[in-house]
């Protein structure tokens, strides 16, 4: 047996950020712990190809298949509101603002107040928009309550009455690609009522 010299080795290729924010199913499977971490958020696109392969892996137990489902990651999210703030001059800071939500007592009989942190807030303006995920929901109202973000996003918007404030929910019931552009789309108009009311 002879021993060959390798003349050539291709290079490990990552997805860009660009590429991510595109198709978000590249970080799909990232851990919730993850992405309240600034610092491991800068890594993830690293982390994308390896959330593209568990994604592509199926499994098939009893003649069933169970495929990953495609909800829109919270991180791709937060980039798209990020980028969407960009062009209408925000600049938004993660994790900025904290704000007081009426929330029911644990016996159910009245309202007590707590406190939330919203994700992204732009210190000049005082606009802050959050992705309320599953796991956000569960932390304001409990596991027993078992709120959707969807309805805890109301109760919020309820509580606050704050118009500088947009919360967005993750949701079910839409692909991530769905979600995505529904994303865009309501940001942009937020930023276009917020023009129109002199606030950017």
């Amino acid at each position: 047996m002879r021993v060959k010299a390798i003349r050539t080795v291709r290079k490990a290729k990552y997805p860009t950020h660009a590429q991510i924010v595109q198709n978000s199913r590249l970080a799909n499977l990232t851990p919730r712990n993850w992405r309240a971490n600034p610092h491991v958020l800068a890594a993830l696109s690293i982390i994308g190809v390896a959330a593209s392969v568990c994604m592509a892996r199926q499994t098939e137990p009893l003649g069933g298949k169970i495929v990953a489902p495609d909800l829109l990651n919270e991180w791709v999210a937060l980039r798209i509101i990020r980028d969407e703030a960009k062009k209408v001059g925000l600049r938004l800071v993660h994790k900025g603002r904290h704000i007081t939500v009426q929330v029911p007592s644990k016996d159910g009989k009245s309202k007590v107040d707590k406190q939330y942190c919203l994700d992204e807030t732009d210190p000049k303006s005082g606009i802050s928009i959050d992705f309320l995920s599953y796991q956000d929901a569960e932390k304001l109202y409990g596991s027993k309550l078992q709120k959707t973000p969807s309805a805890a996003a109301n109760e919020i918007r309820k509580s606050i009455k704050n118009k500088k404030v947009m919360i967005v929910a993750e949701s079910p019931d839409e692909s991530s690609e769905v979600q995505a552009k529904k994303l865009k789309k309501d940001l942009r108009e937020f930023f276009k009522w917020l023009k129109a009311q002199g606030v950017i």
